[in-house]
């Protein structure tokens, strides 16, 4: 990895990570409009500034058990196909790191599409995310949806 600017978030308790490069801002999430027959971890719809974004509940993306409801965060994200709004507990920081390794996940039985590898940060290993995999085309239901 050569020097990459990260935003790091979490959910729950584990600490994840976008390149900045794919973040496009940090809103306040408050809702979504539900769209009938979605994938479990598409919470819905919200208009932004006059466009239509899919929102994705990461947490459920990940079957992640995320105790309480406290005030969320949704991280608009650029894909190849469209912007996302991905639902977080709360954005930690922007980070630069400079000459850090990205170490590949390999996890036995587990589907990893969307984690590009694992990034130590001091103690901490933080899960680079991307972006572009959060969604697959075929569930992309913004695409009949926002044209």
């Amino acid at each position: 990895m050569q020097d990459e600017q990260l935003v790091i978030f979490k959910l729950g308790t584990q600490v994840y990570a976008f390149p900045i490069s794919q973040v496009r801002e940090i809103i306040q999430y408050d809702s979504a409009t539900i769209v009938p027959n979605a994938s479990n971890y598409v919470e819905g719809i919200i208009n932004l500034r006059g466009k239509v974004i899919t929102v994705i509940n990461l947490a459920n993306r990940f079957k992640l058990v995320v105790e309480g409801q406290k005030a969320q965060r949704a991280i608009i994200v650029d894909t190849e196909q469209k912007q996302l709004a991905v639902i977080v507990d709360e954005v930690t920081e922007v980070k630069y790191l400079a000459d850090k390794k990205v170490d590949t996940l390999e996890v036995i039985d587990v589907r990893n599409e969307c984690v590009r590898g694992v990034v130590q940060d001091g103690e901490r290993l933080l899960i680079l995310l991307d972006a572009s995999k959060l969604i697959d085309e075929k569930e992309n239901i913004c695409r009949e949806i926002c044209g």
